[in-house]
C-alpha cells in the first residue's frame, strides 16, 4: 500500500527592511498559535531576517529556515515580495507546499479528503473574494513543483505595485475566476465581517478572519 504522505505546512514572519515587527503582528501570531493549538507543532516557521528570527523564538517557535540571504529585489520590498520567495524556495525542496497565514482560524482537523482536493487537477489553490484586487487571495494556498517555473518567471514579470498575490495573478490563466478547479470553495472561508460568520460550513476547515473576536461566533456555527 501507499504511504499517504501530506504537504509540508508552513507559515513566516518578516519586517519591512529589518525594521521591528510592529506589535499588531506578534499579536496576531501569538493569539494564532494559542487559538490554533495544532500550528505550534505541525507548521514549519520561516523568518525573513534576524529580526523575524528573534520574534519567532520568543512566540515559542523553533524557526526552521531563515531567508536574510535571499536577493536584492526582494528584500527591497519584503513586505510584498517575501511570502513569495519563501513558498518558492521551500517548493525547491519539497513536492508540495501548504502555506497558511497567522490571521487563520482553523475549524477542524486537515485529513485526506482534504490533501487530496489540493492535488485535484494539479492546480494552485486560493481562496476566492469577490472584488479583490488581486484576484487571488493567500492567506491559505497550495501549490505543488509543477509550478515552480512559473514562480519563478513571477518574481520579473510588472505589476501594479509589488505584491505576491498579483504575482500569481500575473501566471494564472486569464479566465481563473471561472475555474473551480483553482478554489478551496468552502473548504476555506473569507470572514471579514461578522454577519460573514455563517458562511463557514461543515466542510470548512479554516476561516481567513479579520479579526479573533469572530472565534466565538464561529464555533457555534
Amino acid at each position: 500500500m501507499v504511504r499517504f504522505v501530506e504537504p509540508i505546512l508552513i507559515t513566516g514572519l518578516f519586517s519591512n527592511n529589518g525594521k521591528k515587527i510592529p506589535k499588531k503582528v506578534l499579536d496576531e501570531a501569538h493569539t494564532s498559535l494559542k487559538v490554533n493549538k495544532w500550528y505550534k507543532h505541525r507548521l514549519l516557521f520561516l523568518a525573513g531576517d534576524q529580526p523575524s528570527n528573534i520574534a519567532l523564538q520568543e512566540l515559542g517557535v523553533s524557526v526552521y529556515r531563515m531567508f536574510d540571504n535571499a536577493p536584492g529585489f526582494v528584500q527591497e520590498a519584503p513586505a510584498f515580495r517575501m511570502k513569495h520567495w519563501m513558498v518558492y524556495q521551500m517548493l525547491k525542496d519539497h513536492k508540495e507546499v501548504l502555506w497558511i497565514d497567522w490571521d487563520t482560524i482553523s475549524m477542524k482537523p486537515l485529513d485526506q479528503p482534504f490533501f487530496d482536493y489540493c492535488r485535484h487537477e494539479n492546480t494552485p489553490k486560493f481562496v476566492y473574494i469577490p472584488g479583490y484586487h488581486a484576484t487571488v487571495n493567500c492567506s491559505v494556498y497550495y501549490v505543488d513543483q509543477k509550478w515552480l517555473s512559473a514562480m519563478e518567471k513571477s518574481f520579473y514579470l510588472p505589476t501594479k505595485t509589488p505584491n505576491d498575490e498579483l504575482m500569481w495573478t500575473n501566471i494564472l490563466p486569464k479566465n481563473v475566476t471561472d475555474r473551480n478547479e483553482y478554489w478551496w470553495g468552502e473548504r476555506v472561508v473569507n470572514v471579514w465581517l461578522e454577519s460573514e460568520c455563517s458562511w463557514v460550513k461543515p466542510e470548512t476547515y479554516f476561516a481567513h478572519v479579520k479579526t479573533f473576536d469572530y472565534i466565538k461566533h464561529l464555533t457555534r456555527q
